[in-house]
């Protein structure tokens, strides 16, 4: 009797030390509370909402100054409103509930099991991974920011479903199934490759077209000098023209054979064929 009571008061005393040492915690210094108000308002700009939740938790402790206290007490209500929640129910084709499914959102576990719950999760896209009985369904899905229990029902014994234990996961639900969860991309068809003959051509004739227009109008300048042109005008008069003209020729020519040179290119072989993953 004598030893059983001395073991009681033992056990009573080390309670008394140890729960009031685990139950209270050091609050946050001045240094922890400016660097979670820094950290709170850069993670809610970058709409990680949840931790963002968490630093805001820290910077509203009595021991922070007063302003940070107060801004960060009022921002975890905004917060709060802003975190979206969602409701992810693993089906059947007809429609029924899967007991025992599990989900990750981005690689990490959103619910051990599928209960019906609203989850807080981030805004925006997500990928989302349901496995149940052996089969994985992928999807990616969208939340909408503030909106409360956002429903996304994966049936996982419908076309998109395949079993975990395959190389390759299922495609979404809704989306179109394809051979070992991929779908070819649109390939563009082999179409006729421009040769570099006809742009080097195309550029001379370009080039043929402003050296006419250039010394054209140069050769009409001087021309407004008749009747009373010199000896030294007529020979700048008819060295515009003779640039003018061969210019205008050298273009026509050039265009001509950057034409043939385009249309009788051999047309390409079309691209390899390429797939694409299908969330």
């Amino acid at each position: 009797m004598v030893a059983l009571r001395r073991r009681g008061l033992a056990l009573l005393a080390l309670l008394t030390i140890t729960i009031p040492a685990v139950s209270r915690a050091d609050p946050p210094g001045k240094d922890q509370c400016f660097d979670a108000y820094e950290k709170a308002q850069r993670l809610r700009k970058d709409y990680k909402l949840r931790a963002a939740h968490e630093q805001l938790l820290t910077c509203a402790a009595d021991s922070c100054p007063a302003f940070v206290q107060q801004d960060c007490s009022k921002w975890i209500g905004e917060v709060e409103t802003s975190t979206p929640t969602i409701v992810v129910l693993a089906k059947h084709a007809d429609g029924s509930a899967i007991d025992g499914a599990k989900a990750t959102l981005d690689g990490a576990p959103l619910a051990d099991s599928l209960d019906g719950r609203a989850v807080a999760v981030d805004p925006g896209p997500h990928d989302l991974r349901c496995e149940a009985n052996g089969v994985v369904v992928q999807k990616h899905i969208v939340v909408a920011e503030g909106q409360k229990n956002q429903a996304f029902n994966v049936a996982m014994d419908g076309p998109g479903a395949a079993s975990s234990s395959s190389s390759t996961s299922a495609t979404s639900e809704g989306s179109s199934s394809a051979p070992a969860g991929e779908q070819p991309a649109p390939g563009a068809s082999g179409g006729r490759r421009i040769p570099a003959a006809t742009w080097v051509l195309g550029g001379v004739a370009a080039a043929g077209a402003i050296s006419f227009a250039v010394f054209g109008l140069m050769g009409r300048s001087v021309q407004s000098c008749a009747p009373n042109c010199t000896r030294s005008q007529v020979d700048d008069l008819r060295r515009d023209y003779l640039i003018a003209d061969v210019s205008w020729i050298t273009g026509l020519v050039a265009a001509g054979f950057a034409v043939y040179f385009a249309l009788t290119a051999p047309a390409s072989p079309p691209p390899a064929p390429v797939t694409a993953i299908r969330w």
